[in-house]
């Protein structure tokens, strides 16, 4: 048992240790360095070295092959800081307390960098191993000693402890090479400066592999054969062993010979050597010819064959190689049939001569196929022939409902023919354009093709996936024979559409719309225009409608023209902001079916408020808008069954939200300055003011805030009432400060008494072309020159134009 244990140590040992060149002995190529790789070699994260110890550093090259190799002892180093470490073949020695930056150069390529740090750390423990090992009587192992620093940093220092055994005679140590002389247990601790380490037992056994005999079963063998190896192991107490499992197997050309679980394989044709290698101990060599590889069955297919008397087949006879590989080898076998009136074969084309059985094998020296079956049964279908009242036609002209008839004769494997005509499937490629089936005429079984659609199709019959020749069948649609022109209704109101119909009658029976087909002829344009059977009544009258299509005409349709009827009405303004108590006046516009228009107020038709606590309609001279209580709804008028548009009435709590007052003094209308909530409804809103704030309690009404003008802003926003004719006026314009004195004497107080915002002054013009702020809340100016800022009311005198 010890002894096998051995032997798989070394063999581990000895094929982690084969060169790359043992495995390619192929071209050698030119490669080159790309970069180099810098690395800690064991613990990639010990970057701490106390000082006096060392650690190893490793620098991989990596070519443009792909190609790696350790170059440690070809670089040059470079370190940051100098005399804090010593390089030399990749060992570092830690010099002075510090740290350093290293890396490695080499042909201009430099490696990444590793930043190493020198303490003043103490030894604290030794860590030895292996700590148990078996060795065998003459071999070695190497010992290692890890130091554990008091900065946790790991150190290997096998080249600085001591190593002391527990006996003599069993073991010998080299540096820290340990070589078993003599049978026997031995303990060993690593000791430095005092401190020991934990034991390291080591076993010495006996018996070492000296020789390997390596055996075939046969030393020439045909390519795709294999031979069976045999490695028999020679101990040095000259005890034997197989140990073909064991070995490692080294062929020197792996092209010609492969090897697997214990069998070599031919793979190529020439010769090869093969040895086997276990620990370090390498068998004889023996040499393995690999020849042509040669056939070792054949296969004929199909296996079983059945043809009609009259058919002919093809057989295939395929070679199966000793190497594996298949070959096709129809025509270099010989082919063998047990009866020669069934059928004749050569080169594997049968020919079925009489109904009957019969085996046919195929041969090659003394390989003989597998065996297939032949039937020959009675003579088989091989192609239809479809045919019309005109033999050779191609092609065939219907009209849509119209039935042509066809035969079919087959011809079969011996040549011989017959009507088939019933048997078969009669198909078309397209339906829709003629219909294909078997019919039954005077009792006679035919193949009948019948037109359904306007195209071309394709005619064929089936029988056993036997496809016969193909007729084109080309198919024409009905003649129209007849036009109807017909309505819902035979009056239309002037301005107003219908709809009117034309069904076409065709030869086939069919009728169908042909609205959008026809020719429309109106008798008199100018009573009505029709156009793909929109008839427009264009003036009061009666008026003929026909249609024609070719040379087939419709019947003559009566139309009566009436007179316009009303066909919409819009009301407007479509939004009205108002406080409660104000009204706005609306405008009724009716739209007629001819296009033309009036201002025309229906007293008899009905107005409509989705809230009516919140505004009404007031009927006196004029229909008229009346605000009740605040808030929003939707005005409309409905005519009979003519229903307007809608107008948004929003009735403002106070002058705060976006309504805007009106107070009449004499024949002059006044307004409040705007607040920010009737600027923003606007569309598009004004935006031309420098600020908004909102009014004291006792100086305006709330929540909400008003903006203040300068008084050319003022001028704009006036301006701007003329341009939405805000109360259907166009002259407003900013108030005299007379007419604010007399608005004030008439009204005192603006807030009190008609809820204004008076914490500012209002403007007023003088007759100089200047202006002043007058207080509204007072009735006094503000100081002698006018604020930059102010509100503004404006004012438009009552007049016939406005």
């Amino acid at each position: 048992m010890k002894k096998l244990g051995v032997i798989f140590f070394l063999m581990i040992f000895l094929f982690g240790c084969q060169d790359e060149s043992t495995f390619n002995e192929d071209h050698p190529t030119v490669e080159k360095l790309q970069s180099i790789v810098l690395l800690i070699v064991g613990d990639t994260q010990n970057r701490i070295i106390p000082k006096g110890f060392n650690i190893k550093l490793k620098v991989t090259g990596i070519y443009d092959s792909g190609k790696t190799e350790d170059i440690t002892s070809t670089v040059n180093w470079n370190s940051s800081i100098e005399n804090i470490v010593k390089i030399k073949d990749g060992n570092v020695t830690g010099v002075n307390i510090g740290e350093t930056s290293v890396n490695a150069i080499i042909d201009g390529i430099k490696s990444n960098t590793i930043t190493l740090q020198v303490t003043d750390a103490v030894l604290e423990s030794i860590q030895l191993t292996p700590t148990n090992s078996q060795l065998a009587k003459g071999n070695s192992l190497a010992l290692s000693a890890l130091g554990v620093f008091s900065d946790k940093s790991v150190i290997n220092i096998t080249n600085k402890v001591k190593f002391d055994l527990s006996k003599e005679g069993i073991v010998t140590i080299n540096g820290s090479s340990v070589k078993a002389v003599n049978l026997g247990d031995i303990d060993i601790i690593a000791n430095y400066q005092g401190i020991k380490s934990n034991r390291s037992l080591i076993s010495v056994t006996d018996a070492q592999l000296t020789s390997i005999q390596l055996t075939s079963s046969h030393s020439t063998i045909s390519k795709g054969y294999s031979s069976t190896l045999k490695a028999i192991g020679i101990y040095s107490d000259n005890t034997t062993s197989d140990i073909t499992s064991n070995v490692k197997w080294n062929i020197s050309n792996p092209v010609i010979l492969t090897i697997k679980n214990n069998l070599v394989y031919g793979e190529t044709i020439g010769e090869a050597n093969v040895t086997a290698t276990l620990q370090t101990t390498v068998s004889n060599p023996i040499s393995i010819k690999v020849t042509n590889a040669i056939i070792t069955a054949i296969n004929i297919s199909p296996d079983n064959l059945t043809l009609g008397k009259g058919e002919t087949a093809t057989l295939s006879a395929k070679a199966i190689f000793s190497d594996g590989t298949i070959n096709d080898i129809t025509k270099s076998v010989s082919w063998n049939i047990s009866d020669n009136n069934i059928a004749a074969i050569s080169d594997g084309n049968i020919t079925a001569l009489n109904l009957g059985k019969a085996t046919v094998t195929a041969t090659n020296g003394s390989i003989i196929s597998n065996t297939t079956s032949l039937t020959v049964s009675s003579a088989v279908l091989k192609s239809i022939r479809i045919r019309s009242d005109f033999p050779d036609a191609t092609s065939i002209f219907v009209v849509k409902g119209q039935k042509v008839l066809f035969n079919a004769e087959g011809i079969y494997s011996d040549n011989s023919k017959k009507d088939i005509t019933s048997q078969v499937n009669w198909i078309s490629s397209d339906p829709s354009i003629a219909v294909a089936e078997r019919a039954t005429v005077h009792n006679v079984v035919y193949g009948q093709v019948t037109g359904v659609g306007i195209g071309q199709a394709q005619l064929m019959a089936t029988s056993n996936n036997i496809e016969s020749n193909k007729i084109t069948i080309k198919a024409s649609g009905a003649i129209l024979i007849g036009i109807t022109v017909k309505a819902d209704t035979n009056s239309i109101a002037k301005g107003n559409v219908m709809q009117v119909k034309a069904e076409g009658e065709y030869s086939d029976g069919i009728v169908k719309n042909i609205t959008d087909s026809v020719n429309w002829i109106s008798q008199d344009s100018n009573i009505a225009t029709v156009d793909n059977g929109l008839v427009k009544g264009v003036n009061v009258g009666n008026v003929s409608i026909e249609a024609s299509q070719g040379s087939t005409s419709s019947n003559q349709l009566p139309i009566t023209i009436t007179d316009a009827v009303l066909s919409a009405i819009d009301i407007s303004p479509k939004v009205v902001n108002l406080l409660p108590g104000n009204s706005q006046e609306i405008l009724v516009k009716n739209v007629y079916s001819d296009g033309s228009t009036n201002l025309t107020y229906n007293p008899s038709s009905l107005w409509s408020s989705s809230d009516s606590n919140v505004a009404g309609v007031s009927i006196f001279l004029k229909p008229t808008i009346v605000a009740k209580n605040s808030g929003l709804t939707q005005i409309s008028l409905t005519d009979g069954n003519i229903k307007s548009n809608t107008i948004s009435v929003n009735v403002c709590g106070n002058l705060a939200g976006p309504c805007l007052g009106i107070v009449q003094i004499g024949n002059k209308k006044m307004t409040n300055s705007p607040s920010l909530a009737y600027l923003s409804s606007l569309e598009p809103p004004f935006d031309s003011y420098m600020n908004a704030s909102e009014e004291g309690n006792n100086t305006g009404p709330h929540p909400g805030k008003f903006v203040s003008m300068t008084f050319e802003q003022g001028k704009a926003w006036c301006s701007r009432l003329n341009t939405i004719r805000f109360n259907k006026h166009i002259t407003w314009r900013i108030a005299t400060d007379d007419e604010l004195k007399t608005l004030f004497n008439d009204s005192g107080d603006m807030f009190a008494s008609r809820g204004w915002p008076v914490g500012r002054g209002y403007y007023g013009t003088l007759t100089d072309g200047g202006y002043f702020s007058r207080s509204l809340l007072s009735g006094i100016t503000i100081g002698d020159t006018p604020p930059e800022t102010g509100y503004i009311s404006c004012v438009v005198e009552l007049r016939g134009d406005n």
